[in-house]
């Protein structure tokens, strides 16, 4: 990986207007970001102790990813309109989930472990 905004980082996500989106890691922890044109934005969950990864952006500028609580426990995002929530499969029982792309629809996709420390995909619609 580059050794880009101190330690590193890493692009993830791009959508048809030209936004990116990914995360980076310096002194401070891992933070995901968002790069339209010339702005670069931090994104960081509230709460997210651990650390923020985003890792998919719609068209219409919507960003998920993961998040990593005080107790080690993985969450999906979506940060929608200066809005963030948290996007957890039921199944997974609160821990280890993660979004990876949502499309214009609202439509999330992502990953979750269960108990038994198998990983599924899910579709999430709104």
């Amino acid at each position: 990986m580059p050794t880009v905004f101190g330690r590193l980082s890493a692009a993830s996500g791009i959508n048809d207007a030209g936004q990116i989106v990914g995360w980076f890691s310096n002194a401070a922890g891992t933070h995901g970001f968002l790069l339209s044109g010339s702005k670069f934005t931090t994104v960081d969950v509230p709460g997210a102790a651990l650390g923020t990864q985003a890792l998919g952006i719609s068209a219409t500028g919507q960003i998920v990813g993961v998040f990593t609580d005080a107790e080690s426990i993985s969450h999906g995002f979506l940060l929608s309109g200066g809005t963030f929530a948290t996007v957890d499969v039921p199944v997974a029982m609160g821990r280890n989930t993660a979004a990876h792309g949502v499309n214009v629809t609202g439509q999330i996709v992502g990953t979750f472990v269960d108990v038994n420390q198998t990983v599924h995909g899910f579709l999430a619609s709104p």
